[in-house]
């Protein structure tokens, strides 16, 4: 766009698996941020009275413990923006209402907290006047499945097995197990957000048992954290876990001819993408496409090249993009080729000049993406902080569609296949 876990290693100094965020948001204590409050938080936002599709846009305010705010702006098919607080970033309003600038604006958005809901108005420097509605961010994790365990003890590497499950009702249960199958009985198991908290019970030979909490990080199919135990002497160690992740069959999105499975993003007469031989293309500067079906998670591989100075994109779930830019022997950054658009720079340049066939194998679990260009790895289970600039809608927790960009010039396609994840593993 330009646009193994043991009981015999769970000991009561090596029991909690826990990990600091270091985010923090919520109400604070500085008179700098007083007003902002009620507005702390990332809300997905939906634009009425465009006149076009391009309808999504997301706003990210956060309050630190000392009370300094930021926020970040993605404005329909712009670019993140960050803004700070004050005149011409964002600031509170004389009446209570949230007050956010931006380049394509003629007056601030001006937005009002109304329940858990945001309402509000925009005045753009053409003279349209654009309504908000704006809803906090889900942001829901699914922890369910069989993860490998791993940590580093001082006696040598210990593995084991932790299985959660989910009822359907929001609770969840585990099990844990050591490498030989000894089970150590976990009493309970929570979520929030991201952070999975299990309670669990150890036995010590001749005393009572004891508690011990686990805590991580989940990053899509990774666990991430450390082991600790209460008591005099306690001990530390990092943990890592691995979801044994089931995936279904591979899903062929082209055929040999047609556009069957395919739509255009908008209705529009330039409407001009063709699929012959199997190699989908579109005409010059073409509406966006993307496929009848949606997807969760999943992995794709997909084969593309482009004209010299071409740009296009590969929007997973409609809404995160996937840059496809001719920027072979160029630097690293968060517009080139392989980086999520303005949000995730690539940890490399691994493109082919412009006419060559080049390859994306992605990965998307939850939030977290890893994208493999031509091989090589350049993302590598990164966290998606928000859309992309062009979204087709900003409800990132729900599915979405594959939505290739047409409208940067001519771009070619082919061997379009996703790999869908299987749930309730």
């Amino acid at each position: 766009m330009l646009r193994n876990f043991s009981p015999l290693w769970i000991t009561p100094a090596t029991c909690v698996f826990a990990l600091a965020t270091g985010a923090v948001s919520g109400a604070a204590g500085s008179a700098a941020s007083a007003g902002l409050e009620p507005y702390a938080g990332k809300w997905q936002l939906t634009l009425a009275d465009t006149g076009t599709s391009f309808r999504a846009s997301c706003l990210d305010l956060k309050i630190a413990a000392g009370g300094e705010a930021r926020a970040e702006l993605v404005w329909r098919w712009g670019s993140v923006a960050s803004l700070k607080q004050g005149p011409g970033g964002f600031e509170a309003g004389k009446n209570g209402e949230l007050l956010v600038y931006h380049g394509d604006f003629a007056e601030p958005l001006a937005l009002r907290r109304i329940g858990n809901a945001l309402e509000g108005s925009v005045k753009l420097k053409d003279g349209k006047l654009i309504h908000v509605i704006g809803r906090r961010d889900a942001g829901t994790v699914d922890p369910s499945g069989t993860w490998d365990l791993a940590a580093e003890h001082p006696e040598g590497k210990k593995t084991g097995v932790l299985t959660i499950r989910n009822d359907g009702a929001g609770h969840l249960q585990g099990q844990l197990k050591d490498a030989e199958g000894k089970e150590t009985l976990v009493e309970e198991v929570s979520l929030d957000g991201n952070q999975l908290r299990v309670q669990v019970s150890v036995p010590r030979q001749g005393r009572e048992a004891q508690r011990a909490l686990l805590s991580s990080e989940l990053r899509g199919d990774v666990l991430v954290g450390t082991a600790e135990a209460p008591g005099a002497k306690p001990e530390r160690m990092r943990l890592e876990g691995q979801r044994r992740r089931q995936w279904g069959k591979p899903m062929a999105l082209l055929r040999e001819k047609g556009l069957e499975g395919w739509r255009p993003r908008e209705e529009s007469g330039r409407f001009g993408w063709t699929c012959e031989g199997g190699v989908l293309t579109n005409a010059d500067h073409d509406v966006d496409i993307a496929t009848t079906e949606t997807f969760k998670d999943f992995k794709l591989h997909v084969e593309f090249k482009t004209v010299e100075k071409g740009n296009s994109g590969v929007y997973l779930r409609g809404r995160y993009e996937v840059q496809i830019e001719d920027d072979y022997g160029k630097g690293v950054e968060s517009h080139g080729m392989g980086a999520i658009y303005s949000r995730i720079p690539q940890r490399k340049n691994a493109s082919k000049p412009a006419g060559t066939w080049q390859t994306y194998d992605i990965t998307l679990v939850d939030r977290y993406v890893t994208v493999v260009l031509n091989g090589e790895t350049i993302i590598d289970n990164e966290r998606l902080e928000g859309i992309t600039g062009g979204a087709e809608d900003a409800s990132e927790s729900s599915p979405g569609p594959l939505l290739l960009q047409g409208d940067h010039g001519k771009v070619w396609f082919r061997n379009v296949v996703v790999t869908p994840a299987l749930e309730g593993q």
